[in-house]
């Protein structure tokens, strides 16, 4: 049939077939501005659609982290482990601890939990008569005492500062430092702190 110049939709093919006037009136509809839900179209084919499992093992994993880490913060040594380890709870240690001997990661896991055989801890449990520095009796000793200012152990200390050089800060963090935390080591091993319950507690050199 030929194309009519006074009406334009005669002639489509479309002319007679319910099903396709009603497409080309909706396309129209589009062409016009007028039909923009295309949500209603196609909503029950999204519905069917089955989720992916890699989508839904994501979702699971991402969920389970959240819970944890909502635990972790509700813990009463969160405050101190965020200090060392700012994104905890996370792999970090973990990984840290593989490349390390058992004593070297029990002594570097107590000491940024605090659960440590040092004076201030043993007192608490009544293992201990002061909470006192047995080296220099001048203050608590607690894990930063211990590491940052016991006047007993400047000698050592300063051997410390030479090896993490002159940007980097004693302090809490190094526990949570890779590239630092065999430093540590060394300085708890030259301290000899430790020698009656914890062996084998030096570290090579760094070769990086």
């Amino acid at each position: 049939m030929a194309v009519s110049k006074d009406n334009p939709e005669v002639g489509t093919g479309h002319e007679g077939v319910e099903g396709n006037e009603r497409a080309d009136r909706e396309a129209k509809k589009v062409t016009e501005g007028q039909h923009v839900n295309r949500r209603a179209n196609f909503g029950m084919l999204t519905k069917e659609l089955p989720a992916s499992k890699s989508a839904t093992l994501q979702k699971f994993k991402r969920q389970a982290k959240e819970r944890n880490q909502r635990t972790f913060r509700n813990l009463a040594r969160y405050e101190r482990i965020s200090k060392i380890e700012p994104q905890a709870p996370s792999p970090a240690f973990r990984q840290l601890s593989r490349k390390l001997t058992r004593g070297q990661t029990s002594i570097i896991a107590q000491m940024r939990t605090g659960h440590i055989p040092l004076k201030s801890y043993l007192h608490r449990f009544k293992l201990a008569e002061s909470p006192l520095c047995q080296s220099c009796g001048i203050e608590p000793e607690t894990v930063t005492h211990y590491l940052k200012t016991c006047s007993a152990y400047e000698k050592e200390r300063r051997e410390l500062r030479r090896e993490l050089g002159r940007e980097v800060e004693v302090g809490l963090e190094l526990l949570g430092e890779e590239k630092n935390v065999r430093k540590v080591l060394r300085y708890i091993a030259r301290t000899g702190r430790f020698q009656e319950t914890h062996e084998n507690l030096d570290a090579e050199e760094d070769t990086g």
